[in-house]
């Protein structure tokens, strides 16, 4: 029985989780950001999420979310049964990653580099000296809108990683203050957050920071830098007073400018982990290169004759507070020492 595109976008999010599925699934057999799905998977899931549900329920879902119905629906871009693959409309991709903002993947730096390639093919094709500015040419709609949708694409794919950022940052941010544990768990829980927070900063929110600065030579590109070709892109548009595209192109520009002041607040707002971690790992430094210098101390120090042990007032504890109670307190707790 077919079910009309309402309902089921309505059961689409009412069982997201069987879509994050097959996100995930997508993304585990072809890379990041795949997002054709396998019809089989998609069967095999929705039949398993189909033998949870109560009767009336279950045939409801089984009919809205067939891959029939979806296409009768207009939900899915195509679906090739000999190459087992089938491809949601974008929208409701979209719709689906937007609820999925919990475990979104941050864009790493090849990522961000792979979106500067796109936008400089895009502007290649109004710099083509073949390309005509003939609105009347189906070459240049088909054109136009490719350069349009690349920016969009652009400044949507910066919006959800930043999405994903923020949410990442809260988590463990509150990880840290949160943490009431005491003694080791505690301190391997917090470390283990500062970790994070420094490698999320250095390689997803600063190379997005700069990606996104239209004053900054991205990776020495020049003019070939993301926010500078989008640029360029624009003023042309602006020359040829070509005024919608213009303003679609800004908009979206303006967009990607409004998500780096998101990111820069992103990253003050870490800015006191950040310091957090710097200290730990100084103090870590530090020790393993006492402990280093102990160690070499009394290797030199064994001759195959004589044990030998260093004093409570050997120069290598100068650096360290007064440890002359040392022996009393190892008597007094004999029991717990190892």
């Amino acid at each position: 029985m077919a079910v009309n595109a309402d309902i089921t976008l309505g059961i689409i999010l009412q069982h997201k989780q069987l879509f994050f599925d097959l996100l995930d699934h997508a993304e585990a057999e072809d890379g990041h950001g795949a997002d054709e799905f396998s019809i089989s998977y998609y069967v095999r899931k929705l039949s398993e999420l189909q033998k949870r549900l109560p009767a009336e329920a279950r045939r409801r879902v089984g009919e809205a979310l067939d891959t029939a119905n979806l296409e009768r629906c207009g939900l899915l871009n195509y679906m090739e049964e000999r190459d087992n693959r089938l491809l949601l409309k974008p929208f409701v991709l979209d719709m689906i990653r937007h609820l999925d903002r919990a475990r979104l993947k941050e864009l790493s730096d090849a990522e961000l580099n792979l979106l500067r390639e796109q936008l400089n093919h895009a502007r290649s094709l109004i710099i083509d000296p073949t390309f005509t500015w003939d609105t009347e040419d189906p070459n240049y709609t088909e054109c136009i809108g490719l350069v349009i949708s690349s920016v969009r694409g652009a400044a949507a794919k910066i919006r959800q990683n930043i999405d994903a950022l923020h949410g990442q940052s809260v988590q463990l941010a509150k990880i840290v203050d949160d943490a009431q544990e005491a003694g080791i768990s505690r301190t391997q829980q917090v470390e283990v957050a500062l970790n994070t927070i420094f490698q999320i900063t250095e390689r997803h929110i600063k190379p997005t920071l700069l990606f996104l600065d239209p004053q900054t030579d991205w990776k020495g590109r020049g003019n070939d830098a993301p926010m500078r070709i989008i640029e360029d892109m624009m003023e042309r548009f602006h020359n040829r007073r070509r005024h919608d595209e213009f303003a679609s192109l800004n908009r979206a520009y303006l967009a990607m400018l409004n998500s780096a002041g998101r990111i820069s607040q992103i990253l003050q707002s870490l800015d006191s982990y950040l310091k957090m971690h710097d200290q730990q790992r100084k103090l870590y430094e530090g020790i393993e290169r006492r402990y280093s210098a102990l160690r070499e101390r009394v290797q030199a120090m064994q001759d195959g004759k004589k044990k030998y042990r260093l004093k409570s007032s050997d120069e290598h504890f100068d650096a360290l507070s007064s440890i002359a109670g040392l022996k009393d307190r190892k008597s007094a707790f004999t029991s717990k020492i190892n």
